[in-house]
């Protein structure tokens, strides 16, 4: 059995590593990533650790069938950020016949870090598709993709820029 001194020194020192991620209710933070969702939204619990999954996911009901959710995906990249955005819209078309990419802007985040804005909208029906606007963000060693989805036409792009107006990418740090 370990001691209260030496098990608070281990938590404390795993929480100190550098290379470590954190969510933490409302928001995600690493060496190179900061998000905050806005504050009347709930965090999703997601498997940590599994190939593709986001490493945080928010959602808020606003009425009957308008439930919107926020994910931040982070994976291993190598490559540049125009890449990145080619083979994410790929992927994105990939997911079914009826995507309509509709927006590719280049933008800049808040401070000032290069990405790409997206938006497209899955289905055809006009109560079944599903609208997504998405941040796409390279930091040297990662993609970072920023999304906020919920029902067509429930939303505009203002609504889903001001949630994800938190987001901050920086170079990830050399040698972590």
């Amino acid at each position: 059995m370990m001691k209260k001194p030496l098990a608070r020194a281990l938590v404390l020192a795993l929480c100190l590593l550098p290379s470590m991620a954190r969510a933490d209710g409302l928001s995600y933070d690493d060496p190179g990533v900061h998000f905050s969702a806005p504050a009347d939204w709930t965090a999703v619990p997601v498997p940590q650790g599994q190939e593709g999954a986001p490493v945080a996911a928010f959602r808020k009901t606003f009425e009957r069938y308008d439930t919107r959710v926020i994910t931040l995906k982070i994976e291993k990249y190598d490559g540049s950020l125009e890449g990145l955005e080619n083979s994410h819209e790929s992927e994105v078309r990939q997911l079914s016949d009826s995507v309509f990419v509709d927006k590719r802007v280049k933008i800049t985040l808040s401070n000032g870090m290069p990405a790409y804005q997206l938006r497209y909208t899955v289905g055809q029906d006009a109560g079944g598709t599903v609208r997504t606007m998405e941040y796409v963000v390279y930091d040297g060693k990662r993609s970072i993709i920023a999304g906020y989805s919920g029902r067509g036409g429930m939303f505009d792009d203002k609504d889903a820029l001001d949630a994800l107006s938190t987001l901050t990418v920086v170079l990830y740090p050399q040698g972590r």
